[in-house]
């Protein structure tokens, strides 16, 4: 199964193969580190929202978890960062769900695996680009959840991003 995300101005709307409406993230104009998850009726079904390197997460399940990055180090354990002027990726974050224990790792061309219990569930493709889309091997998580997945990967893709003022 697919999903397939749609910018919209501080939104993304999520539709499935026959293109229904599954539900929105909606950024929080007083508060860009927040991401409010919407269901299909456009009622609130949780948010994400980062304080430095630490995403606190409350989902339409009754579960509230917080998570954190976590980088490529070396032996010394120091940070492993490709250039002098550009900060570490985030490489992958670890989360116990009601579902069992769910990693997400970001490779260097910017893809998004997701693991359940070491098992390959899904994957999220082209978030640099306008469509990017969600891409479900398995119904062990509900698709709910994956708006869920998205947000953490908006803040995971953009902890990088480099400031120039």
């Amino acid at each position: 199964m697919r999903l397939f995300v749609k910018p919209f101005i501080h939104t993304y709307s999520f539709y499935d193969e026959k293109e229904t409406l599954i539900g929105k993230v909606k950024k929080r104009i007083q508060n860009s580190a927040e991401l409010e998850i919407l269901n299909s009726q456009e009622k609130n079904a949780g948010f994400v929202r980062k304080n430095g390197e630490t995403l606190f997460v409350k989902n339409a399940f009754g579960a509230t978890f917080s998570c954190h990055f976590l980088y490529k180090t070396d032996a010394k354990g120091n940070r492993v960062q490709k250039s002098f002027v550009r900060p570490p990726m985030a490489e992958k974050i670890e989360v116990h769900t009601e579902w069992g224990p769910l990693t997400i790792r970001q490779t260097p061309d910017r893809v998004f695996d997701i693991f359940l219990a070491q098992k390959s569930i899904g994957k999220i493709k082209n978030m640099l680009g306008i469509k990017k889309e969600i891409q479900i091997f398995s119904g062990e998580i509900p698709l709910e959840f994956y708006m869920v997945l998205f947000s953490i990967c908006l803040f995971m893709i953009h902890d990088d991003d480099i400031m120039i003022v």
